[in-house]
């Protein structure tokens, strides 16, 4: 009991000596104290380096402050029995104070959090950054309505929770010109570009976009087309984004799904799969380039099994390698695995659009197969507290070559889940 009397005092002064609290009499124990031994002084050394301080809790920045404490203080806990005098140093490293303060019970300020406080946006609030061409970085929220003009012709409008851009009179020389809109945790914001297309930008986003389209045709309207598809096929990613939590990658290597000598070398290395069910194998070199744009693809590798084209329906007996593939400017080759469930949802330019009561389904029955669909609000982290629904999609077809589709309940819940779907 003694011991550990001693350790708290010792710890205690520490802490007043790196805020420069120290009195005459703690000035004189604290000097005596490194005076005993060098381990003393090496341990004093370490802790007041605001250099290592700074790296020990760099981690801790982008976490939630309170979680990241608790964890801090059942670590510490766990080592207390063993090395009290370690405990308390590995405290003023990792979060800035020392043993004694965890000893008592009493949490001390971590490094930065007045900061962190300051600066992180509170959950599902309308505030985001805009930093235009020049760098200079603006503001935006719901009061701070305002609407900017400059020698190109460009009209910006931030009005409430969306930026509108104005560009029928921009000059051509703004075609160049790109402006940066970001969101920090909790924040989100929409902004609507000079062709009319709507963007919702989620917590912690960037987008970098032009501020005029004049000269951007065919080029906006195939990519407004694939950011539709993407949108489409947003139940499909949350999913799968679920399953990379513990499980394979979003995007995954050939090899991951795949393993074999040629997906273990070098020859798949410009496609990959996205999920279990697509594959897609972007034009990466010209290989018969005409001056619109349009190309062939060479070397795309098809696993065992039967693969689809995405956009046109053909299909392709796996393990085997396709060259002279047709790749208009419009087309990436992308193949979906036959015996796919593919949930999807509504066209959308943001998640805020999707309609949750009704149910879609792409479907490639083969065999038997089965897809975990997995959804939460999109908005909290609730989904931690269990707040979520799984829902088993099963399909398999039977000696007559009928496809059946089982979709099981659904299983867990949130407030907004909607469970009549059509």
């Amino acid at each position: 009991m003694d011991k550990e009397k001693n350790i708290r005092q010792i710890a205690d002064i520490i802490i007043k000596a790196l805020r420069g609290e120290l009195s005459r009499e703690e000035s004189s124990a604290f000097s005596d104290w490194l005076e005993q031994s060098e381990k003393n002084r090496e341990l004093f050394q370490r802790v007041s380096e605001e250099a290592h301080i700074e790296k020990e809790y760099a981690q801790f920045l982008d976490v939630d402050a309170q979680r990241a404490w608790k964890c801090v203080l059942r670590r510490q806990r766990r080592h207390l029995r063993m090395r009290i005098l370690r405990y308390a140093a590995a405290c003023v490293l990792v979060a800035g104070a020392v043993g004694a303060y965890l000893l008592f019970d009493v949490k001390p300020e971590l490094p930065g959090e007045q900061r962190m406080a300051q600066s992180v946006i509170q959950p599902g609030t309308g505030k985001a950054f805009l930093i235009v061409g020049g760098g200079e970085e603006i503001l935006l929220n719901k009061e701070n309505s305002f609407t900017l003009r400059d020698s190109n012709g460009l009209k910006v409008k931030n009005d409430s929770v969306t930026l509108h851009y104005y560009g029928d009179t921009l000059k051509r020389e703004a075609e160049n010109d790109f402006h940066v809109l970001y969101t920090q945790r909790g924040g989100e914001y929409d902004v609507v570009l000079a062709d009319g297309t709507r963007v919702h930008l989620n917590s912690e986003s960037r987008l970098r976009y032009p501020l005029v389209f004049n000269s951007s045709e065919p080029v906006a309207s195939i990519n407004r087309w694939y950011l539709k598809m993407k949108s489409e096929l947003l139940p499909y990613m949350y999913s799968v984004a679920r399953e990379a939590v513990d499980g394979l990658p979003i995007m995954r290597a050939m090899f991951l799904e795949y393993p074999n000598r040629y997906t273990l070398g070098k020859a798949t290395q410009y496609q990959f799969l996205c999920g279990p069910y697509f594959l897609v194998a972007p034009i990466y070199q010209d290989t018969k380039a005409d001056g619109d744009g349009n190309d062939i693809r060479n070397g795309i590798y098809l696993p065992e099994g039967k693969w689809i084209d995405y956009f046109n329906g053909d299909v392709y007996q796996g393990g085997r390698i396709i060259n002279n593939y047709d790749a208009p400017l419009w087309k990436l080759p992308v193949f979906v695995k036959s015996g796919a469930i593919i949930p999807m949802t509504n066209p959308n330019n943001n998640a805020r659009e999707i309609d949750g009561s009704v149910r879609v389904y792409e479907l490639y029955p083969d065999g038997h197969n089965v897809f975990q669909e997995y959804d939460d609000d999109g908005k909290t982290e609730a989904y931690k507290r269990g707040e979520y629904v799984l829902t088993r999609v099963e399909s398999f077809v039977d000696e007559k070559g009928c496809a059946h589709i089982v979709i099981h309940p659904a299983e867990g819940g949130f407030p907004s889940f909607v469970r009549e779907k059509s």
